[in-house]
């Protein structure tokens, strides 16, 4: 498939988000020269983060992997549960990703309410085609459940 590129990190997964370490897999062969000389040349990959992105995607790594994004799985059918309940929420976007993309009423208000709280949430509210719109991301289950106690506080 010529037009399509993978992009893969070992961020929450492999519990590596401060390594900033991902892959791109393309059959562009000119887009990967293109990666390859005018991208690595100037930002090349620390020996150290090439070792460590090795070792995570080891076998004995990857069954730990695999355990933290079912856990992230389960943690967002769990956000997306409870959000779908609230009488606030107008849509939850479906989504493969580690957030949910939520309309809601009032969400300039919220977003404003979750920052006073030292809780930070994307708002893209204000864009055209996500009006009304806050992306969630997908914690830890105390971090969800505090996301969660916020918003149903904020809708009672």
């Amino acid at each position: 498939f010529p037009n399509l590129i993978i992009l893969r990190t070992v961020s929450k997964s492999f519990a590596l988000a401060g390594m900033r370490l991902g892959a791109i897999l393309s059959g562009q062969k000119d887009l990967m020269d293109t990666i390859r000389t005018k991208v690595m040349e100037v930002y090349p990959i620390p020996v150290a983060s090439v070792k460590a992105g090795l070792h995570v995607l080891s076998d004995d790594i990857m069954s730990i992997a695999q355990g933290n994004i079912q856990k992230l799985i389960d943690e967002r059918k769990r956000m997306e549960a409870f959000l779908k309940g609230i009488k606030g929420v107008r849509h939850v976007y479906p989504s493969d990703a580690n957030f949910l993309l939520v309309e809601m009423d009032r969400a300039n208000d919220f977003h404003a309410y979750a920052q006073d709280r030292k809780v930070i949430l994307r708002n893209f509210a204000n864009k055209p085609d996500t009006k009304n719109c806050l992306r969630i991301s997908i914690g830890m289950p105390d971090h969800n459940d505090l996301v969660m106690t916020m918003i149903k506080d904020f809708y009672a």
